[in-house]
């Protein structure tokens, strides 16, 4: 059986499809698009002593380091979502009338949603609930994706060599060397080829386009460790804001200025007598080889207009010493004496008379005359 609408009939059918799927899109707009690659999201609830929702409650989330203030509204089932943050250190708390609640203080993770539920009483307090990043749940049940996350401290204290970032993705589960037949790239997750893995860095993709390969650390012309703010590794990244790549995609944010004057200075020393020596070269008997490694880095941040404007300047270096062994090819006492004897000689008639290019004058001087000597 088919139905057939026709006119005005079939023109307002249309007409309630296309409006149905443009509020869908609003509505579920918001938690979607709450966060991108490199920022994040605070979403929760107003809620009173008794556990009722608060509608029309107000929540102000501010930034700890910039002092930029987002003030939001619940809705009518007093929710509220704070989209698009940097990943930062924020204080939250909610306001309604005869209300206040505590201000709760929250670390923003790269690429996740923080959940905070807040409580409004009538006689709430000055005092701040602390919420660490060692308090949040280790299972994201807010997306698909499976995001390992480093704080600022976590990825300072994680070895980088050379200072390479992408390295980080070693401690994450799933992720191995990839060797061989692997693809180009190192970093394998999950059996998926180094061709499938994705970078970004403040946003943008920063991947060499034909090997599909991010090049990292002080001796390939990019950022450094110490100018990561925060980072993250996802797996099975579906999510809208990531796509392109199955692989792992691996985030970065960059460090900026804030309120308070802060900087970094580092230096890293290595050399030859603070390693061991090789199984095999100790087996041979041939001695450590000489290699000066001298990796530097400084930085400084603050503000210049409180709370409106800031300055962040970086730099990162290296500077690395190692032998090589060549040959070099070095004219005889006999050819020098010649040249000095002769300044107007050229090098063709040097050639010409060399005795590599006459043999018969490196023979002694009775066989080179019978050399010389035509057969009767």
């Amino acid at each position: 059986m088919q139905f057939c609408l026709k006119g005005w009939a079939g023109n307002t059918v249309a007409f309630a499809m296309i409006f149905g799927f443009v509020a869908a899109i609003q509505i579920l707009q918001p938690s979607a698009l709450a966060q991108t690659a490199t920022t994040g999201s605070i979403n929760g609830t107003v809620v009173d002593s008794t556990g009722a929702v608060v509608p029309n409650a107000t929540v102000t989330v501010k930034d700890q380091a910039t002092g930029a203030t987002l003030n939001l509204t619940t809705n009518a089932e007093g929710r509220f979502i704070a989209p698009y943050l940097k990943p930062d250190t924020f204080n939250v708390s909610a306001t309604a009338p005869g209300l206040q609640s505590v201000t709760t203080t929250v670390l923003v993770l790269t690429g996740q949603q923080s959940a905070v539920n807040v409580t409004v009483t009538s006689t709430a307090s000055t005092q701040t609930v602390q919420v660490s990043v060692n308090d949040a749940q280790l299972i994201d049940t807010q997306t698909s994706n499976t995001t390992t996350t480093f704080t600022t401290q976590q990825f300072q204290n994680l070895p980088a060599p050379g200072g390479d970032i992408t390295t980080i993705a070693y401690t994450v589960p799933g992720v191995v060397v990839g060797a061989g037949t692997q693809g180009f790239g190192s970093i394998v997750s999950d059996g998926l080829p180094g061709l499938s893995n994705l970078v970004i860095i403040n946003g943008s993709d920063y991947s060499i386009s034909l090997y599909n390969i991010a090049n990292s650390g002080s001796s390939n012309l990019t950022i450094g460790q110490q100018e990561i703010a925060q980072a993250s590794v996802v797996q099975n990244g579906y999510s809208v804001q990531y796509g392109r790549q199955a692989g792992i995609i691996e985030t970065y944010a960059t460090k900026s200025g804030s309120n308070r004057l802060h900087g970094l200075a580092q230096w890293d020393y290595n050399s030859a007598g603070l390693n061991a020596n090789d199984f095999f070269n100790n087996q041979a008997g041939i001695p450590r080889s000489k290699a000066v490694s001298s990796q530097y880095a400084a930085q400084i941040g603050g503000p210049i207009l409180h709370d409106k404007l800031f300055f962040f300047a970086d730099t990162e270096g290296i500077r690395y010493i190692q032998p090589t062994t060549g040959f070099v090819n070095l004219p005889s006492k006999a050819l020098q004496a010649s040249v000095l004897a002769n300044p107007n000689i050229t090098a063709a008639e040097v050639w010409r008379e060399h005795p590599i290019t006459q043999p018969e004058k490196r023979l002694a001087p009775a066989r080179r005359k019978a050399v010389s000597t035509p057969h009767s």
